[in-house]
């Protein structure tokens, strides 16, 4: 699905006045995302390290150049080729073999190719919240602070922005469409949201019906 998202964007960023070169990305916290942001880059530029390291049978490695290093973070088969990685959930080494794009998703996958900026669209406060209640709360705290507080937060902060066309790339499951409405009768200036869903996800939701 992080492919086909991947493909989508590239399309869409490449239309003229797209509004793409800024992406509101879920995940990412306000006042923590330089940090974040600067954590995928070290890791993938690792990734490509390796992968450009020439392996000398009995004989010392030879690390690429920076130079070779900086050209290749821009190559897309970097990013979507599968390599073998040592992730650390719960603390615990796991070797996976996944792509950066998979990893860390489309929207940093698109802004490692092309002039896009990646801006926070979690509050703090609410992320903690939600971390809390998706470990330890009941299905009402799920709802409330997961699902529901985060949308609202999602289209205000869509709202702020006041620009002509805002991209926000949030979860499938995220229905922004009562947030909006419910803006809108809130202000003056009204908004309109297009939803563009992978093709794939939506196949998958359609044969989960059946």
């Amino acid at each position: 699905m992080n492919e086909d998202l991947f493909k989508g964007m590239q399309v869409v960023y490449n239309i003229p006045n797209s509004g793409l070169d800024l992406l509101l990305h879920e995940g990412f916290i306000a006042g923590r995302e330089k940090a974040q942001l600067e954590d995928c880059q070290r890791t993938h530029r690792q990734i490509v390290e390796l992968q450009c390291t020439i392996h000398v049978p009995f004989a010392t490695s030879i690390p690429p150049k920076p130079a070779i290093v900086e050209k290749e973070l821009c190559n897309p088969e970097h990013i979507t080729r599968a390599v073998n990685q040592f992730v650390y959930p719960h603390s615990q080494a796991r070797q996976v073999s996944v792509s950066p794009l998979t990893r860390f998703g489309a929207g940093y996958a698109l802004s490692a190719l092309k002039d896009v900026e990646l801006l926070a669209a979690e509050d703090p406060i609410l992320d903690e919240k939600a971390a809390h209640a998706e470990q330890y709360g009941m299905k009402d705290d799920f709802e409330k602070w997961v699902m529901t507080e985060r949308d609202a937060h999602f289209v205000n902060l869509v709202r702020e922005h006041r620009n002509r066309i805002m991209h926000l790339l949030v979860g499938y499951a995220h229905d922004l469409t009562d947030d909006v409405a419910k803006s809108n009768t809130e202000h003056d200036e009204q908004i309109s949201h297009i939803v563009v869903t992978v093709k794939s996800l939506a196949d998958r939701e359609e044969e989960s019906k059946k």
